[in-house]
């Protein structure tokens, strides 16, 4: 049985209203990375059909009820990369605290901010305990939206290879990444593996669509769906 890790990122409220339901109504996993970034969500840049809200304590309780997992996403969204290494950690243990002042669960897993991420931010996040960390490709420099051909190969993560505090997506779902690359990406995936998958917002119809058809391949071809929190570790 294949095996994949859907991923969510900022806290978007079509996460809640959309997401949640059509996972729940399959039974199955996901993990959302949550921030506390308002400008992400309500920017007048964005076109009206992208808008959307962040989602409210409220939802965020309900997602972790449901058996979905909270991941920490930083409360400002910063390129850590340029952050020094004592607001790194002022950013990440604010948003643990935010979390668990709504009465949820500490966050084990971290999600870098628009993917930045080197050696010395990981170890940071390796020493404030967080069990997985993803980014996104393999380059370091995307174009914007990342595209396919960013990937210097498809990545599947293996735990006897992975490095926990860069786990790399396997596919970053947008206009230009949707359901065929997302079957074609699981049909090449090696034994034993999993594959890991990165997801924004639902806003516009032809997204939702496109991830509605992922589901569906999923539960048609009886593939299994884990949280991020639990990868199979060599520990």
């Amino acid at each position: 049985m294949k095996t994949v890790c859907l991923t969510f990122d900022d806290g978007l409220q079509s996460h809640y209203d959309f997401v949640r339901p059509l996972l729940k109504k399959n039974n199955l996993k996901g993990t959302f990375f949550i921030t506390d970034n308002k400008t992400l969500w309500s920017g007048d840049t964005t076109p009206i059909d992208e808008r959307e809200g962040a989602m409210d304590k409220k939802s965020l309780k309900k997602l972790e009820s449901d058996g979905f997992e909270l991941g920490n996403h930083t409360v400002t969204h910063p390129n850590l990369k340029t952050t020094y290494d004592k607001l790194i950690r002022e950013e990440v243990q604010e948003m643990t605290n935010k979390l668990q002042a709504y009465g949820l669960k500490k966050p084990t897993t971290f999600c870098y901010p628009s993917y930045h991420s080197d050696s010395r931010v990981q170890g940071v996040l390796r020493s404030m305990g967080f069990k997985f960390a993803r980014t996104g490709y393999i380059k370091e420099e995307l174009t914007e939206p990342p595209q396919p051909h960013d990937r210097e190969k498809v990545y599947y993560y293996t735990p006897q290879e992975a490095d926990k505090m860069s786990i790399k997506s396997t596919g970053i779902f947008n206009d230009t990444y949707g359901f065929t690359h997302f079957a074609a990406d699981v049909e090449k995936m090696p034994v034993g593996s999993v594959g890991i998958f990165t997801f924004h917002g639902f806003a516009k119809q032809s997204l939702a669509d496109e991830f509605t058809k992922i589901v569906g391949y999923i539960v048609e071809n009886n593939i299994k769906t884990i949280n991020f929190e639990d990868l199979p570790d060599d520990k």
